[in-house]
């Protein structure tokens, strides 16, 4: 059973009309306007005249020409009609009840609707009966402050997961440099002072006295005195004569000799004494979560629950 509507269905009848006949005739050819109808299906009629006369009638089958009709439908009364007038394919009052009759939609379109949910423009408490906010009661699932993400092999029905703001990790951190600050420092010495020690164990020279004579002379007769080995006067003897005696050279040398003098090695105790740097590394940012959001909007989920 479907009730059937169409655009631009509209003729006129070809005879006179009683007011309870219930076979509508329309001028040949004009039934082909009006929508084929099977067993159980009916559509709305509008009879209607230059004196704006009304009545609806309800077509429960259609041959040709010929309509067969219930009279009088949607608070309207049967009339006596004439041929030439109108008689057409409206949409009445009665078409709304057909699709919006509780019993019929309770029964085959409220099924099609349950679990549906969708976004509503309008506060919480004006929320449409059968209508449910989604915040977990209800058989609702909880959708207050969320996003909505389409199910499929990356997330299952009813996943949640997210977070309204995020914090990078050390590895997440894009290049950036530090500050550094150092104010210098000193280090102060410590030096008590120290000595050597001198290792002389001693040394002597060696003398090389080839030996030399001195000429001296006294009248004619020349003596000549010795000095060093051998018998004769000795170096240094004076002849008292009234002689003279003559410059020689001894040639003496004393042989040079390493002295095998030493400086002991002695701790220096200087200390160098530890000194705080002070130098620290500068704080680059400062820790903050992000936004992890795209623009929006906020508007209530609802479910129809029947």
């Amino acid at each position: 059973m479907v009730v059937k509507v169409a655009n631009n269905a509209f003729g006129t009848l070809a005879g006179n009309l009683t007011s309870s006949q219930t076979t509508i005739t329309l001028a040949a050819g004009q039934g082909a306007r009006f929508p084929v109808l099977q067993p159980g299906d009916w559509f709305w009629g509008t009879l209607n005249n230059a004196a704006n006369n009304i009545e609806i009638v309800k077509v429960t089958a259609l041959a040709g020409d010929a309509l067969t009709v219930l009279r009088g439908q949607d608070n309207t009364a049967g009339l006596a009609w004439t041929a030439g007038d109108k008689f057409e394919l409206r949409t009445p009052a009665a078409l709304f009840h057909d699709y919006l009759d509780i019993a019929t939609f309770n029964a085959t379109i409220a099924p099609l609707f349950t679990g549906i949910i969708a976004l509503w423009s309008g506060s919480v408490a004006t929320i449409p009966a059968h209508w449910h906010l989604c915040d977990g009661t209800t058989g609702t699932p909880d959708l207050r402050n969320r996003f909505i993400v389409g199910a499929g092999s990356t997330y299952a029905v009813a996943a949640t997961g997210g977070a309204a703001t995020y914090s990078l990790t050390v590895s997440q951190l894009p290049a950036h440099g530090h500050g550094v600050s150092d104010p210098g420092h000193a280090h102060s010495v410590y030096d008590p002072g120290h000595g050597h020690g001198i290792s002389d164990p001693g040394h002597v020279h060696g003398v090389n006295d080839p030996g030399h004579v001195h000429g001296w002379s006294d009248g004619s007769a020349q003596v000549y005195a010795y000095s060093g080995g051998g018998s004769g006067l000795s170096g240094g003897s004076t002849v008292n004569r009234g002689t003279s005696m003559n410059a020689a050279s001894a040639n003496i040398s004393i042989a040079a000799h390493g002295t095998n003098i030493s400086i002991l090695g002695a701790g220096s105790n200087i200390g160098i004494y530890g000194a705080g740097t002070s130098i620290s590394i500068q704080n680059t940012g400062s820790g903050s979560s992000i936004e992890n959001r795209p623009p929006y909007y906020a508007l209530a989920y609802i479910m129809y629950t029947g």
